[in-house]
C-alpha cells in the first residue's frame, strides 16, 4: 500500500483505546479507517436519532448527523440505522458517538 494512501485514511481508534464502559457494541464501523474520499458508514443497532463524529485528541465534535430510519440488515437480521459521514474529509483520529447509546 502506498504511504500517501495510508496517510490519507480517516482513522477511527479501536475500542480498546477508550474507557470500556462507554464503548458500545451496538455501533459497528471500520475500526481500521476510511479513505478520505470514500463513502463512510456505520451501523447502529440500538434505537437513536443522531450521531456525532468526535476528534479523539480533545473530544471536539467535528460532525453531527441524523441516523437513517431503522431497517433490517440482510446479513445479520438486526434492525439497524445508518450513520453516513461520507462528507467528512479531514484526516485524523476520530470516534463515533451516538447520544444515549455510547461510542465506538
Amino acid at each position: 500500500m502506498k504511504l500517501a494512501y495510508c496517510l490519507s485514511l480517516l482513522i477511527f481508534l479501536p475500542a480498546l483505546a477508550f474507557a470500556r464502559k462507554s464503548v458500545n457494541p451496538s455501533i459497528k464501523l471500520d475500526q481500521v479507517g476510511y479513505p478520505i474520499d470514500a463513502p463512510k458508514f456505520a451501523l447502529v443497532s440500538a434505537p437513536a436519532g443522531t450521531f456525532l463524529v468526535k476528534r479523539a485528541g480533545d473530544n471536539a465534535v467535528v460532525l453531527q448527523g441524523e441516523l437513517s430510519a431503522r431497517a433490517t440488515d440482510a446479513n445479520s437480521g438486526d434492525q439497524v440505522q445508518v450513520a453516513d459521514f461520507s462528507g467528512f474529509r479531514t484526516s485524523g483520529t476520530y470516534y463515533l458517538e451516538v447520544p444515549g447509546v455510547g461510542r465506538s
